[in-house]
């Protein structure tokens, strides 16, 4: 109970000090605060209007910098979580040979090859066919195939990508596969400008698109 009635105390007198020295300060420095008004009670409109102007433009100035900076900090954050997605999807394509990819799997580990090739708007339909716009701005539509052990694509194979193709009016398709490709189903794939990729080539693309991947994740770790 002291305590408090001492703070108390201690509180009304600083109060009584600050007021003390508020009142000393303006009758010692009185006439020249008074100077100090009538200086700029003389000073032109134009003076006034040039300051106006002056704080207006340091106003401006200062959100035009802050948006700039704000841009800036979420540009870096973009490109970070973009090299964070990248090399994730480099993780997923280096955790497995090609052959051994489950079958279910296929599909998925098909359209992170495709989006690590810069593929725009890669979707994944019927776990079996793939949606998604080339570099240059192309629709191709992707059936990605799993056969059993000893088995071939074959011609009756392509006929639902076509099919798709023709009703869309898609003209770029693409098959991957781990399978091997019959000659005939080859030909019939160049004559409707769909490319064919098999174990080897996938193999390939994917030792291409994930060394810059694994470069960056060992800078990551160092």
């Amino acid at each position: 109970m002291n305590d408090l009635n001492e703070g108390k105390v201690l509180k009304l007198m600083s109060y009584i000090m600050l007021g003390l020295f508020a009142w000393v300060t303006y009758f010692n420095f009185q006439e020249v605060f008074i100077r100090m008004v009538e200086l700029f009670e003389s000073l032109p409109m134009w003076w006034y209007l040039l300051v106006l102007v002056l704080f207006a433009v340091s106003v401006v100035w200062s959100i035009s910098r802050g948006e700039e900076e704000i841009h800036q900090i979420e540009e870096e954050m973009n490109q970070a979580k973009q090299s964070l997605v990248r090399s994730e999807r480099c993780l997923r394509l280096l955790q497995y040979e090609v052959k051994d990819i489950p079958a279910f799997q296929f599909s998925f580990y098909c359209a992170d090859l495709l989006r690590m090739l810069d593929y725009q708007e890669v979707r994944v339909k019927n776990y079996k066919f793939i949606r998604a716009i080339n570099e240059v701005g192309e629709k191709v539509y992707i059936e990605c195939l799993v056969k059993e052990a000893g088995e071939s694509v074959n011609k009756d194979d392509l006929s639902p990508l076509l099919h798709t193709m023709k009703r869309d009016d898609v003209f770029r398709g693409l098959i991957m596969t781990i399978a091997p490709l019959s000659p005939e189903v080859r030909e019939l794939a160049k004559k409707y400008h769909i490319l064919c990729l098999d174990d080897q080539a996938i193999q390939e693309i994917i030792s291409f698109v994930t060394r810059e991947g694994a470069e960056m994740l060992e800078m990551d770790f160092i």
